[in-house]
């Protein structure tokens, strides 16, 4: 060790003071090394604390899109199915709001969960019978959905109280997924439905819709009921129990 000590203290004073004499100035090269960014190289960077090095952020790329056609109902081809792959089209399919790529939130859980939405499967599912009961979706930064068709599903059972009266809304901006600060969020209307008597009130029954006004991007997607359902005796149960999106998904 002492060897190698004495060995670079030499190198480096003759790096220094060349033997042409102390007066001659250090070479341009030692007072301007050559920058990190020019060399054919990736370089590592650690923190201050010395934690394990991690690679230099590369520039953002351009958002990828993914288009979802709608086919039929129940089809696999949606924003939400490509969702539940971990946004990759290739991937193996899981309820994307257990795993986390997505976040379902519900007014109000009377039977079930909102989960059940993007579960691929029908459920006896509704919310308390409240007016202005709601399902949302928030697609996760720095995702947005243009949509151009959507499709719902009523819960299974006798009298699913098929919904009649909503809007389809989005937004791109709330403090929260929390109920409270949902609600409050500023909504623009996507497609609004009134006295829309398309599904039938039959449990299970699938129905595919059009959107009729100005879609937009949107990272956060919501259907308010906001009038009585189709049940034998109409109340506020909102009882959708699965959802499927159709457009073009920034993600």
């Amino acid at each position: 060790m002492k060897r190698l000590a004495i060995f670079a203290l030499v190198f480096l004073s003759a790096l220094r003071f060349p033997q042409s004499g102390f007066a001659e100035s250090p070479p341009e090269s030692f007072l301007h090394p050559r920058p990190a960014a020019a060399f054919p190289f990736a370089f590592w960077k650690a923190d201050a604390a010395g934690a394990t090095p991690t690679p230099s952020a590369s520039p953002s790329a351009s958002p990828n899109t993914f288009v979802a056609t709608y086919s039929s109902d129940g089809d696999t081809n949606g924003i939400l199915t490509f969702a539940g792959k971990n946004f990759d089209a290739g991937g193996s399919w899981t309820n994307p709001h257990t795993a986390g790529y997505v976040v379902a939130v519900r007014s109000s859980d009377e039977t079930g969960t909102a989960t059940h939405i993007v579960n691929h499967a029908v459920e006896n599912t509704h919310t308390s019978n409240v007016a202005n009961s709601w399902i949302a979706i928030d697609l996760g930064s720095p995702r947005s959905a243009v949509l151009d068709k959507y499709s719902i599903r009523i819960r299974s059972g006798a009298d699913p109280r098929a919904i009649r009266n909503w809007k389809l809304q989005g937004t791109n901006s709330t403090a929260s997924n929390s109920i409270s600060h949902l609600a409050a969020a500023t909504w623009t209307d996507i497609d609004v439905r009134v006295a829309d008597t398309t599904m039938a009130n039959t449990g299970s029954t699938w129905v595919t819709y059009t959107i009729t006004g100005t879609p937009g991007g949107y990272r956060w997607i919501r259907i308010l009921q906001n009038g009585l359902n189709g049940g034998a005796v109409p109340d506020n149960y909102f009882t959708v129990s699965e959802i499927e999106l159709y457009g073009t998904l920034s993600y």
